[in-house]
């Protein structure tokens, strides 16, 4: 028992440079403001108070949902929090801002009749960034302070529990489908009549999709990769290969869904995709892809100089 906690700490509390922390809320909170550039919270202001059912923590609020302009302030705070976490100025304030007013205005879309996917993992990583020392690099606050600052518990822990909510999405909806379908999932017609019922919603669908309403086997070949590739997610922990191909396919997969199918409820999670992505590992591969193809044309050039 003991050693496997000394495992899970090592894991959780593994190195990690305050550079590559920084990157990540650099990544995160852009791609939050590209998100939600055009996203018009005010609107909830006019909803009919017959659908209001809000999850627990609004609940207990009995005017939880402000006026026309109350929310149009509050969209505009969040923004400016976004902006401030983004640069990293002020890191620590931002950061705790853009968690209580986001996660606020994303309970608030949720309690309409209407659930998305990836308000949760998103109400998480705010949390994690908030509480984590985002702001040590590639911020305004580093160039301010012109030192970086000693953590005694690193910079690392707050990447693993980006890690977990990803690995935890993606397993839970795997499992989700094995539990309440099992692999009828992906065997028979169930896979095209979820392609059919895309169509019939969206008719302007590429021809792909209708290609595969009509070819049983492809959708179920198609689908099943899917779970599996649902069910594969913790090999990103396996090491900085499996990490890179592993992210690769969820980003291929999510690319498919929102070109092909126009399912864009999961696009949130493409900031994951780039923050974990091993870029230095992948930048020191295709170094030494170049190298070697330079090496061998200087060969070729001195076996074959004609």
């Amino acid at each position: 028992m003991k050693e496997a906690l000394e495992k899970i700490d090592r894991f959780i509390f593994s190195e990690a440079s305050a550079k590559q922390l920084g990157f990540c809320r650099l990544i995160f909170f852009s791609y939050l403001i590209f998100l939600f550039s055009s996203r018009d919270w005010s609107i909830i202001a006019w909803y009919p108070k017959e659908l209001w059912f809000p999850p627990s923590p609004l609940g207990i609020l009995q005017n939880a949902v402000g006026s026309e302009t109350q929310m149009k302030v509050t969209a505009f705070l969040f923004r400016l929090s976004l902006l401030g976490s983004a640069v990293g100025l002020l890191t620590r304030f931002n950061t705790l801002i853009a968690f209580f007013l986001g996660s606020y205005l994303l309970a608030l879309e949720q309690s309409f009749g209407y659930v998305g996917h990836t308000a949760g993992p998103i109400a998480l990583a705010l949390v994690v960034f908030a509480v984590s020392p985002c702001g040590d690099d590639l911020s305004v606050d580093r160039l301010i302070r012109n030192k970086l600052s000693n953590r005694a518990l690193g910079h690392g822990w707050p990447i693993r529990l980006l890690e977990l909510i990803l690995v935890s999405v993606f397993v839970s909806a795997g499992l989700s489908k094995l539990i309440n379908s099992g692999w009828g999932w992906v065997a028979g017609d169930h896979m095209t009549y979820l392609f059919h019922e895309r169509l019939i919603r969206h008719p302007n669908l590429p021809r792909i999709v209708y290609w595969l309403e009509d070819s049983s086997f492809a959708a179920s070949v198609l689908g099943g990769l899917a779970l599996c590739l649902q069910l594969a997610t913790p090999a990103l922990w396996a090491g900085p290969t499996c990490r890179g191909l592993i992210l690769i396919g969820l980003c291929v997969f999510q690319i498919f869904n929102v070109i092909a199918l126009g399912v864009h409820g999961d696009s949130a999670l493409f900031s994951w995709y780039l923050m974990l992505f091993p870029w230095k590992k992948a930048y020191q591969k295709l170094l030494n892809s170049l190298t070697l193809a330079r090496q061998f044309k200087i060969g070729e050039r001195h076996l074959f100089p004609f």
